[in-house]
């Protein structure tokens, strides 16, 4: 008996001759097609998808917002730089996020994820409390993914080592990249 290994090779002596090797590279070229037809579905999704009528509303919002807070304490010119940056990073982080939502595997993971998450489920229907500590565990997840991104900014908050206004501005800047991301996969997810 043989065993077959994930590679390709077998176990034991491996299939050197003429049919095996031509074999072999006949589904290597074959693997490579079936990548290449589903970059191509996968980047004609991505052009054209409804998501991109988003970008101009990320762009302004993030740009006034962060305008706005560079003007604390900045002069005017490097304000419209910080504000000008900030919408391109949002724009970036939204068309990343449109990127993720054209994943042709994304139904495999989404049935994965909500297997995982079926003990919420069962935490949630075992009645009043059970809804009470779902919502206490996502919170503090939720507390717990915030503190961890956004560490430095919060350590400078508290010790005072930076300016309250520039260590805001990170925290802001980072749990909007972080929405501007998850917010496309999410309005995908509900469409389809």
């Amino acid at each position: 008996m043989k065993w077959k290994i994930d590679s390709g090779f077998r176990s034991g002596t491996p299939d050197w001759s003429r049919e095996g090797i031509a074999r072999k590279i006949d589904e290597a070229a074959e693997r490579g097609r079936q990548r290449r037809q589903r970059l191509r579905v996968r980047l004609v999704r991505f052009v054209h998808t409804r998501l991109w009528l988003g970008v101009p509303v990320v762009a302004i919002v993030s740009f006034v917002l962060f305008f706005l807070l560079a003007t604390i304490g900045n002069p005017v010119p490097e304000a419209l730089f910080r504000g000008g940056l900030a919408a391109v990073l949002m724009v970036l982080c939204w068309g990343l996020g449109i990127w993720a939502s054209t994943d042709l595997d994304r139904e495999d993971v989404t049935e994965q994820a909500q297997e995982s998450a079926d003990w919420i489920d069962r935490l949630k229907q075992s009645g009043v409390w059970g809804r009470i500590a779902a919502r206490v565990v996502a919170i503090l997840l939720l507390a717990a993914v915030i503190g961890l991104l956004c560490y430095p900014q919060i350590e400078d908050l508290v010790t005072g080592s930076d300016s309250p206004v520039k260590s805001l501005t990170g925290i802001l800047l980072k749990l909007l990249a972080v929405v501007a991301v998850v917010l496309p996969v999410h309005l995908a997810q509900r469409r389809s």
